[in-house]
């Protein structure tokens, strides 16, 4: 399948393998950690993924939800506050699943939150997998549904 490289969250310089549809191959010899993006379609692919998550910071637990994710984090929305650079652990809940991944917050826009994944472990880069499978497989179930 043909590929491409997409930027990776907490590592301004680096980017993943990932296949045209935004999933990571999990190959970590297809990253290049010299590479630097120098076009705005260089960013990760996003899904909209509503899913209720929960923010482990140094500052409590901040429940809120996701709006959408990539292979290099989400744009989140909290129910209060959060800093700029604060580090903490992200929940995601979706049934019977539960996702968790370490991730900072890199950008705020009014209650809008970007989130930027840390990737350390193939843990984390399977976390990140099983993240955009489900937001692939929830857009592929809309698009497939019959319109009311």
């Amino acid at each position: 399948m043909p590929t491409t490289y997409q930027t990776v969250a907490g590592l301004p310089d680096a980017h993943v393998h990932v296949d045209l549809d935004g999933q990571y191959d999990g190959n970590p010899a297809h990253s290049n950690p010299c590479k630097e993006p120098s076009k705005a379609e260089d960013r990760a692919l996003r899904f909209d993924l509503n899913l209720p998550i929960r923010f482990h910071c140094s500052d409590g637990m901040i429940t809120g939800h996701c709006v959408n994710i990539s292979a290099s984090g989400m744009l989140a929305v909290f129910d209060r506050k959060v800093d700029i650079w604060q580090e903490g652990e992200v929940s995601a809940f979706s049934g019977e699943r539960h996702l968790i991944i370490e991730a900072r917050v890199a950008r705020i826009d009014g209650r809008d939150i970007g989130l930027h994944f840390k990737i350390v472990s193939e843990d984390d880069q399977n976390t990140i997998r099983r993240l955009l499978s489900l937001a692939h497989e929830r857009e592929r179930a809309m698009l497939l549904s019959p319109l009311n």
